[in-house]
């Protein structure tokens, strides 16, 4: 009787399906694990807003331009908030940085009346955030 070898023995599809089956749910998990959803952009900015808010209660006087925001605290320190290749930065007393957000195409920072302060942040995908602060005479 000839043989042909030209095929797969049904034991080799059978462990090629049953390695199949253990990595592809494997690769989905990881996969979603990868992808930053937008409810993580969100807490990332109300995060960041929260960071402004805990500054402005402790400022003593502030300084607000279309890119920076500057605060000067009661203890002599002076912080500022700033875009940071495509990221919004925290310094102190102009050493270092903290890196509060990234993915940041835009950020503005807006006095709109002596009490009223509008920051709005624009992530790269698109999505814009704006939160006014109550603030202390300017």
């Amino acid at each position: 009787m000839v043989q042909s070898k030209n095929g797969f023995t049904l034991f080799e599809v059978l462990i090629s399906l049953m390695v199949l089956l253990i990595i592809l749910p494997m690769a989905t998990a990881i996969i979603s694990l990868l992808q930053v959803n937008d409810s993580q952009h969100e807490l990332a900015v109300q995060q960041f807003f929260q960071f402004i808010d805990y500054e402005l209660s402790r400022a003593e006087t502030s300084r607000v331009s279309p890119q920076a925001l500057d605060f000067t605290r009661l203890d002599g320190d002076h912080v500022r908030f700033e875009s940071y290749n495509g990221a919004i930065r925290r310094r102190v007393n102009e050493r270092g940085h903290e890196l509060l957000l990234n993915e940041v195409e835009h950020i503005t920072f807006t006095l709109k009346s002596p009490r009223l302060l509008s920051v709005t942040v624009k992530i790269n995908k698109g999505e814009s955030y704006e939160k006014q602060f109550r603030t202390k005479s300017w």
